[in-house]
């Protein structure tokens, strides 16, 4: 017992070490910076400053909390961990003065990961009796009340004192040619998932590759049914499936009715431990980013000694890009879930004929209960690093401290989120944002940031958002006074397995 504590706790000790670190970090950068400030101008690759993706601008930048799209290490690497698919996205600014920046974006989940948390038991068989752990019955259907001839049996079964519950089918076409149906189903008792991120349950079958859709139910009577072999399918051995309780769109997870199998052709399946549980551990993300901004042909003068004492002579453009290679990696310790991210960039700018390069780094912790995850807090280090010599001096890059919240309704259709920014060379800013998805396929957005300098509505924000299965469409409005409009828009894609 004690040498298990102790590989426990050595297991632990990295993760406890990166906190420690990154709280001395963050402190020290605190107190520090200021002394470092020397107001607006005095940093160099100030374009690190121009926020991607439309979502986090229409929230008036309060995303450090939230980062779970394709732009997410952006604002705190640590989100990226947070990405349940592949994704990539693209955004395009049309900045001040003709300047535009172009930003792509994308998060790419790394390896397989083992399913921890205290769970839901729904059902073990052990007691080879209904009903099931919530008090549940359960039970076979088919269609031969419309006159169909498919057949499913079920029957507890034990096999190396090990329990479980076995379902043969044979789901045959009705008369009229339409398929048969067939299944089997069991009671939740109306209880609540919502806290819970997974549905997870063992099963094998005896031939494999029985075909199965899985299926919740809520008390409102909306049903959505996914494809098992989206998530590994059936073999003839024993395997653990982790279907994430987001693939059951619009059921209501607070109120669930009932969880069924759909069965289809004939074979025999075994299934054990049914349960609900809350998160995969050391889950594992990485990304990469460019960004490119462009000012155009600016037209280049010499003086001269008549009025007006200039004249054009061809013209230079302005450009500066950055690369970045993020990664991200989830904790869980007891009840608290602790992702953590860091990004590698390597920055470049050019002024007509001169250049300069760099290298820089962000850092990024977040912090939440390991079971519904509701709220969370943030906190990132961005921009640490600094820029060779342009033409005469190196330049610290636009360091900024970054801490963050953020709260979701019961429903995650809404959802608040603030951030509060030390920039090394500007004031402080405090943002909020809050974000409505009115639909399952629009949502809105409103944002603030308060210590914005300029006239008029300068530091508000609003945007709006389309999603169709796994294509986001978002754009973004932030007013900047006499130096007019800036608009945002952004393309996100998912595709892959959700894990």
């Amino acid at each position: 017992m004690q040498e298990a504590v102790k590989k426990r706790m050595r297991s632990w000790l990295p993760g406890f070490l990166i906190i420690f670190l990154s709280l001395l970090v963050g402190v020290l950068i605190f107190f520090v910076s200021p002394a470092f400030a020397g107001g607006v101008g005095t940093t160099g690759a100030n374009f690190l400053k121009i926020q991607p993706g439309a979502r986090g601008v229409a929230l008036g930048g309060a995303f450090g909390a939230v980062a779970d799209d394709a732009f997410g290490a952006y604002w705190n690497p640590a989100g990226i961990a947070e990405q349940p698919n592949s994704s990539l996205g693209f955004s395009h600014i049309e900045w001040l003065e003709g300047v535009t920046y172009d930003y792509i974006g994308s998060v790419f989940p790394l390896g397989n990961r083992a399913v921890t948390g205290l769970p839901l038991l729904i059902d073990d068989f052990e007691d080879g009796a209904d009903p099931n752990r919530l008090g549940g019955s359960m039970g076979t259907w088919t269609d031969q009340d419309a006159g169909g001839r498919s057949i499913v049996t079920a029957g507890y079964r034990t096999e190396k004192r090990d329990h479980f519950y076995r379902l043969t089918f044979v789901i045959q076409p009705l008369p009229n040619g339409n398929p048969g149906s067939g299944g089997y189903w069991m009671s939740l008792e109306g209880k609540s998932a919502r806290t819970f991120r997974y549905l997870v349950f063992r099963i094998r079958g005896i031939y494999g590759g029985e075909k199965i859709q899985v299926g919740l139910k809520d008390r409102k009577q909306v049903e959505y049914r996914v494809n098992l072999n989206d998530y590994g399918g059936v073999t003839k051995d024993w395997r653990q499936v982790v279907i994430p309780l987001s693939a059951f769109k619009e059921v209501d997870l607070t109120q669930l009715d009932n969880m069924s199998l759909s069965l289809e052709g004939s074979g025999a399946v075994y299934l054990d431990d049914l349960m609900f549980t809350g998160k995969r551990s050391n889950a594992q993300d990485i990304g990469f980013s460019a960004g490119y901004l462009t000012s155009g042909n600016i037209p280049k003068t010499v003086e001269i000694a008549a009025f007006p004492f200039y004249q054009e002579s061809g013209s230079f453009d302005v450009a500066s890009y950055v690369l970045g290679v993020s990664y991200a990696r989830e904790f869980l310790f007891g009840p608290v879930y602790l992702p953590m991210g860091v990004t590698m960039k390597y920055i470049g700018e050019n002024l007509a004929d001169a250049s300069t390069s760099g290298y820089g780094m962000d850092f990024g912790i977040m912090l939440a209960p390991n079971e519904g995850r509701r709220f969370r807090f943030g906190f990132a280090v961005q921009n640490i690093g600094s820029m060779k010599a342009f033409v005469r001096e190196a330049d610290a890059l636009p360091l900024n401290v970054k801490t963050s919240f953020l709260l979701k309704s019961d429903s995650a259709r809404t959802q608040f989120s603030a951030d509060l920014d030390l920039p090394i060379d500007e004031e402080p800013r405090f943002r909020v944002g809050i974000e409505w998805w009115m639909t399952r396929w629009t949502g809105l957005r409103f944002g603030y940031a308060f210590g914005e300098k300029g006239e008029g509505l300068r530091g508000a924000a609003a945007g709006i958002g389309f999603r169709l299965g796994g294509f986001v469409l978002d754009y973004a409005y932030s007013p900047w006074g006499d130096f007019g409009n800036v608009h945002r828009l952004s393309a996100t894609i998912a595709w892959g397995r959700v894990r």
